[in-house]
């Protein structure tokens, strides 16, 4: 255990070694009820007495460090301190998860207390990670949005049937209030919950990307003793988010990273493509968090998927996770030839969807179809394009999808 005043030696590789179990965090949410209190209350009133007096890590605390319960953390857990805390837990429980799976969490692995800046290089941990996981609670202002089309107020009807660009749905309406879809206008209290716009979860999703790790999402709300996920949500949030409309407390630090973003393949625009996916890609599989799990490297929620690889494969794309793909592919190799999911997809088609890239390309390096249709006759091109996704839209024109199908897409709302 750290002592008040001792010197931390530790580099920032260490910190992944400050995982700690989900069975703990399970216990310690219901030994204390801290289901409905903020994460950010935990730290508060929990996290920061306990380590007052040594000024030590949670995860070094004496008690803590006997139990057994911290080690190599394998997910790393990008959050917001204003949601509940019980909503974390029960995302990480869910599905049937492997409880004895260590997790990053900044609260429990991060010195409260000035110490050296060592337990910030977040991009450390994240590299030796294996997955990293989005925890976003459901907020009823995101979730209410409605459609309405601003356009549709000017324009005679026989002209806007001829007219594409008026069939966009560009307005949010919440109760009496109208949100401009291409401002992104959100209430601020909206924004506090949700990670995408904490500047340090740019930064730590930044690092996912470009370290490559599945980026797995849930979105939801902790309901009696499970987690449910808020489908509407995740559906209204994928078409209206906007990462730079990310803040933080330290106006610098915004500068910096977003100093950073523009580093990334597209810039700020590019990053916002992948959040766009993550999110997408939540809204598809949030209604199978087995496979959520198995993405996160847990054994028996693999063997479940396997079991069903068929329905698995094309959803498992729409994720974008290639690690699940690869496993399953080993299990049945038929399954790259054009098998569709129940909504009609490929899985080709199910990660140009998702804007998934890194995906897009095994699955054509594995032999995929690249010209296959689904049942509105649209190719994996053209769902790209339609979706905004450049970088897989000009990987499949590189290997010879046509920009006829590509223009056509731009067509279609």
């Amino acid at each position: 255990m750290k002592h008040i005043g001792a010197e931390d030696l530790s580099k920032p590789e260490d910190s992944v070694d400050r995982g700690i179990t989900i069975a703990f965090l399970l216990a310690l949410c219901q030994t204390f009820d801290l289901y409905k209190v903020t994460t950010g209350e935990v730290l508060r009133d929990f996290i920061i007495p306990l380590t007052s007096g040594s000024r030590c890590r949670f995860v070094e605390l004496e008690a803590i460090q006997k139990s057994g319960v911290v080690g190599r953390a394998t997910t790393f857990i990008c959050h917001c301190n204003k949601a509940e805390f019980g909503v974390l837990v029960a995302a990480l429980c869910d599905g049937g998860a492997d409880l004895t799976r260590r997790v990053w969490v900044d609260i429990f692995t991060v010195r409260q207390w000035p110490s050296s800046k060592s337990d910030l290089h977040f991009e450390k941990v994240i590299e030796q990670c294996t997955s990293f996981m989005v925890i976003c609670p459901s907020v009823k202002e995101v979730r209410k949005m409605k459609y309405s089309n601003v356009f549709s107020r000017q324009f005679p009807v026989e002209a806007k049937v001829q007219v594409p660009f008026f069939r966009i749905w560009c307005l949010y309406e919440k109760e009496n209030e109208i949100l401009n879809v291409f401002s992104r206008q959100f209430p601020v209290e909206a924004k506090a919950q949700i990670p995408f716009f904490r500047i340090w979860c740019l930064y730590e999703i930044f690092y996912a990307a470009i370290y490559n790790k599945p980026i797995v999402m849930k979105c939801g709300s902790f309901l009696h003793i499970s987690f449910e996920s808020d489908v509407g949500m995740l559906y209204n949030l994928s078409h209206t988010i906007d990462v730079d409309q990310a803040e933080a407390t330290v106006p610098s630090d915004r500068d910096m990273i977003f100093d950073k973003i523009l580093s990334f393949e597209g810039g700020m625009a590019g990053l916002n493509g992948k959040v766009k996916g993550v999110i997408w890609g939540a809204w598809t599989t949030c209604r199978h968090p087995e496979l959520i799990c198995a993405s996160c490297g847990d054994a028996a929620a693999m063997n479940f998927v396997r079991e069903r690889a068929k329905e698995y494969f094309a959803i498992a794309a729409a994720g974008g996770f290639v690690a699940v793909l690869e496993d399953l592919l080993l299990w049945d190799g038929n399954l790259i030839h054009s098998h569709k999911s129940q909504n009609g997809l490929t899985a080709l088609q199910c990660a140009a969807e998702g804007g998934h890239l890194n995906c897009l390309q095994w699955l054509v390096e594995k032999g995929t179809n690249t010209t296959e249709k689904n049942w509105y006759g649209m190719t994996a091109l053209q769902l790209a394009t339609r979706h905004g996704h450049e970088a897989c839209r000009e990987y499949l024109l590189s290997i010879g999808s046509t920009e006829f199908d590509s223009a056509l897409a731009r067509c279609i709302v």
